[in-house]
């Protein structure tokens, strides 16, 4: 969700909350070829956007992704968990090429103007 503040981080920096700006991963999403995991594991690799088997559209609102998850035990698993609800966050790997930091109510926010999108993960506890 574009403009949303993560949950605290805390990398040996000191804490700070994050917030993607809408557009972030503009370029990345026009030129890179994403994944789409597990609970950020490469080895529950379950959808792609270069085999068509991840879609990825910015919105208003935030990433939308549609995802058709492989005949597997992996890809069942995954569309098990969600179905149940037992899986319903996402998170996504990326990294950072342009940042500002600005603090609001005595808390440090990094925020992502620009970044690399890597992948995106069905997972049970996201930022």
């Amino acid at each position: 969700v574009w403009n949303a503040l993560s949950v605290v981080i805390d990398e040996g920096n000191g804490p700070f909350r994050e917030r993607i700006l809408k557009g972030a991963f503009d370029e990345s999403l026009a030129q890179d070829d994403i994944v789409m995991l597990g609970h950020h594991d490469e080895k529950l690799n379950i959808g792609r956007v270069s085999a068509g088997t991840l879609k990825l559209s910015p919105d208003d609102y935030g990433l939308r992704v549609l995802n058709y998850p492989p005949d597997s035990p992996n890809g069942e698993n995954i569309y098990v968990g969600v179905y149940r609800t037992d899986l319903k966050g996402m998170s996504f790997g990326f990294y950072v090429t342009e940042e500002r930091w600005v603090e609001e109510n005595g808390v440090r926010i990094r925020e992502v103007v620009k970044g690399i999108l890597d992948e995106v993960s069905v997972v049970t506890w996201p930022a």
